[in-house]
């Protein structure tokens, strides 16, 4: 451990400095100019002087002048860190210290070297390696542990041999130490080329983070990106390689699979005696490591987070589209393919590489899709199902031209799935109804139901793609949707006029739903979903509580069925008062702790509203919706969205449109 000063004006680069240097173990001291410098160095004696030369007004070389003027700091190592170009900068450096400056830009190996060569370059001339200069320096008067945390914004990239068993099988363990040697090597390299540090490597795989740094002309998550496709090609080269130049006559091609992921990540170094120990952790890290096993129960490989896509940028070429549901968090986000480059964002010289980047992926992806050493099936339930199953879940139904990815529910006779409907190349959601449980009348009722809805063509109604039978089941094939939910948006207090179009939407979801004789009855936030250009879509139906009470309305005692009994009229009020407790909840104006559902009294709700004065003219609006007040109740889509209308000159929002953005609302 060394006591470092960092001098660097620009913030990014003085904190990306710091932290290499810390989770080496070193400690650090950085400051954005000389002011400090003297005070510092002279008080707390320090092993080296990292210093930029574009100080302000030629602060830098003012500064060593007076280190070196001072008999307690002349003989203090220093490094330059330089900018490109500046020549002059460079010469004048190098004058003062031959082997002590750095160009930008800059990455962790670089800089790691360039700070060991300076605190031994009293001993490198005389020794004959590194090993030897590390043996050589004194032992410590006192062995230090210690604990250094710190909480960074970064991209982690998670890279994973999916078929580490099939090439030790197949290969003599020479050939496979040689040939994983080779990959890593590569892997590590273009990692630090693009700016990253690799965190961990072992004979699985890899974890790299990629940071705000020297770099700052690209964002961190398009360097993670970008090292992705080139592991994947990395992957081809070595096997081409392996295959020219090692004995064995046959060598597997090498299975990987990349996940990214942007975020706020945990940076720890752990101090033991001499010896420091970087890692990172937190759920950015979590959820590259789940994206992996996502792309691989895809056939993906490599799979970004929306988040990560969208600050990536357009340099790259994106394919299929998916969700991760984070299971332990509740929530659901967008996950996208990274298939190669983008051939228009091409720089000169680069569409070789692009073209064989692309090769690598396509070749990757078709290895992908075959089981590997773990069947994507199996991979996709340990990380979806919870660990007690219900007997016979494992069995996944059999649906011509359809793969069936994973369970998302169970009801009472009927099932929900995620599926790929394969000649389409799409995914669906498929709801099921099993023919040996269900009662005839129930599955032909049920599938009756979904059949309207099927000719339904309004777009804030999810869409019904097929409904169908076979000797086995009945089915339903619906639209997947991956825009989030309202439950999130209620979570991020939207604005005012979103939440104002989004009560719009939802009256005209239940406009379409009422004219086909349906109505929920227990409608909630959570039955409406989002796609991703914004709209909001209702995708439940409450049918399966509709067919039940329909069949046996004598024996409908749970509160679903008996909503179910109500006559539309009745159904039709339910779920305009539910709008209203959702415009509530998108609001906040529900008293803190407020539980409230569409059996709570108009006396009751009234009491627990608080409805601040910048709102008030909302007031009429909200109090049709609940029917409290002395306002009629709203039960028809017109009535709602007259009196939402009205409110766009107070509140402006676009009722055309889809959301934040997007066409026409009323087509």
């Amino acid at each position: 451990m060394a006591k470092i000063v960092i001098v660097e004006p620009d913030a990014r680069m003085r904190e990306w400095l710091r932290l290499h240097l810390q989770t080496e173990g070193h400690v650090v001291q950085a400051v954005a100019d000389g002011a400090r410098v003297l005070d510092l160095v002279r008080g707390d004696p320090m092993e080296l002087a990292i210093i930029a030369t574009n100080l302000p007004d030629g602060g830098c070389f003012a500064l060593v002048a007076a280190l070196r003027s001072n008999s307690r700091t002349a003989n203090l190592p220093l490094l330059f860190v330089v900018p490109p170009g500046d020549t002059a900068a460079m010469a004048q450096a190098m004058a003062i210290e031959p082997d002590g400056a750095l160009t930008q830009p800059l990455n962790r190996a670089r800089l790691l070297e360039a700070v060991t060569s300076r605190l031994y370059r009293g001993v490198t001339s005389s020794v004959p390696n590194l090993a030897a200069t590390m043996e050589m320096r004194p032992e410590p008067s006192e062995r230090v542990s210690g604990v250094l945390v710190e909480s960074k914004d970064g991209t982690v990239l998670l890279m994973v041999l999916r078929n580490l068993v099939t090439l030790a099988r197949s290969l003599r363990g020479r050939t496979l130490e040689t040939m994983l040697q080779r990959f890593y090597g590569e892997c590590r390299d273009v990692v630090s080329k693009q700016g990253g540090w690799v965190v961990r490597m072992e004979a699985t795989g890899l974890t790299a983070l990629f940071e705000d740094g020297p770099n700052v002309d690209r964002h961190y998550s398009t360097r993670a990106v970008e090292s992705a496709l080139g592991i994947v090609l990395a992957a081809r080269r070595v096997r081409q390689w392996a295959s020219a130049n090692l004995t064995d006559v046959f060598v597997p091609p090498m299975s990987v699979g990349c996940g990214v992921h942007t975020g706020s990540v945990i940076v720890s170094r752990i101090s033991v005696s001499t010896l420091s120990a970087p890692s990172i952790a937190g759920p950015t890290v979590e959820m590259a490591q789940r994206l992996d096993g996502r792309a691989k129960s895809l056939g993906w490989s490599i799979a970004v987070s929306g988040p990560a896509a969208a600050q990536a940028g357009v340099r790259f070429l994106y394919a299929r589209q998916a969700t991760l549901a984070d299971t332990e968090h509740g929530t659901t986000i967008p996950i996208v393919e990274v298939q190669g480059f983008n051939p228009g964002m091409a720089k000169p010289g680069e569409l070789t590489m692009m073209t064989e980047a692309r090769e690598a992926v396509l070749a990757n992806t078709v290895i992908a899709r075959l089981a590997g050493d773990v069947d994507p099936s199996v991979t996709d339930k340990t990380v979806m199902f919870a660990s007690q199953r219900p007997a016979g879940a494992d069995t996944l139904p059999q649906l011509r031209d359809r793969r069936i990815a994973r369970r998302l529910t169970q009801g009472i006779h009927t099932a929900t799935w995620v599926a790929l409907n394969v000649p389409r190349d799409r995914e669906e959601v498929i709801k099921t109804v099993s023919m040996a449980e269900a009662p005839p009348e129930f599955v032909d009722r049920y599938l009756a139901h979904y059949a309207k809805l099927a000719d339904l063509d309004q777009r804030n109604v999810v869409s019904v793609y097929e409904v169908g039978r076979n000797d086995t089941l009945g089915f339903v094939a619906l639209e997947c949707l991956w825009g989030g939910a309202l439950t999130e948006a209620i979570r991020k207090k939207v604005p005012i006029g979103l939440a104002l179009n989004y009560v719009a939407q939802m009256s005209l979801a239940l406009d379409a739903v009422h004219a086909l004789d349906l109505h929920h009855g227990a409608l909630g936030a959570q039955h409406f979903l989002f796609r991703d250009t914004g709209v909001a879509v209702m995708a439940d139906f409450n049918i399966t509580a509709k067919v039940l009470a329909e069949l046996m309305p004598e024996g409908a005692s749970s509160a679903s069925n008996a909503l179910a009994v109500m006559d539309s009229a009745t159904g039709r009020r339910r779920d305009f008062k539910a709008l209203g407790l959702i415009l509530c909840s998108l609001l906040g104006i529900l008293a803190d702790g407020a539980e409230v559902d569409l059996d709570t009294t108009p006396e009751n709700i009234d009491r627990l509203l608080r409805m601040p004065i910048e709102i008030t003219q909302l007031k009429p609006s909200i109090e049709g919706l609940l029917g409290i007040g002395s306002k009629p109740p709203f039960d028809r889509a017109e009535e709602v969205l007259v009196e939402l209308l009205a409110l766009r000159e107070i509140f402006p929002f676009d009722v055309r449109s889809e959301g934040p953005e997007g066409s026409s609302l009323m087509r």
